[in-house]
């Protein structure tokens, strides 16, 4: 019975990484077709039908972190592999780097300023969010502001403006 379970886990991992590899070679395929990855990712980005901003920013802005986490990551991740000609243990170090909670808070840091009032309310809510578990690497300040951050990129993406949440991303956000 064990080695069914040891052999189901050994399928999934399989797959993961078959995957992961159809993934890395689709961006491949545009870097060489000289696609620029970031422009296709907000036009993906731009087909998902925008919702209102108010029913946006009253969503629980835990699910807002949680689209704004997967859309920071995959954004980043698609930039290290467009960027990068190195092994995959690297890319996944040099993204943890990128992603931590550390370095997400910090450039909320940076950012926090140039917000809206609308992102700055979600960015507060966001903070005074309850959470179970903070990660041993970081404080749990710097887990709320990341959870902040996060929030606010969520309510970008679902809003439609992902150059938005990209010049969030990217540190360069112009204040309002």
């Amino acid at each position: 019975m064990e080695n069914d379970h040891r052999f189901e886990r050994v399928e999934i991992a399989k797959d993961l990484c078959t995957a992961y590899t159809l993934i890395e070679k689709h961006i491949w395929k545009l870097h060489k077709e000289n696609k620029d990855y970031r422009a296709i990712l907000q036009a993906n980005c731009a087909k998902i039908s925008p919702m209102n901003e108010k029913e946006i920013a009253l969503k629980n802005v835990l699910a807002l972190a949680f689209v704004g986490d997967a859309f920071m990551s995959l954004y980043i991740k698609q930039g290290l592999v467009m960027d990068s000609n190195v092994k995959v243990a690297k890319l996944h170090d040099m993204a943890s780097k990128a992603i931590c909670a550390k370095a997400q808070s910090q450039l909320f840091d940076t950012i926090h300023e140039n917000l809206s009032e609308i992102e700055k309310e979600i960015a507060n809510r966001a903070r005074n969010a309850n959470v179970n578990t903070v990660p041993s690497s970081c404080t749990l300040i710097e887990y709320k502001k990341a959870t902040a951050l996060e929030a606010v990129i969520g309510y970008n993406v679902l809003i439609g403006d992902t150059d938005r949440a990209i010049s969030i991303i990217c540190g360069t956000l112009i204040p309002c």
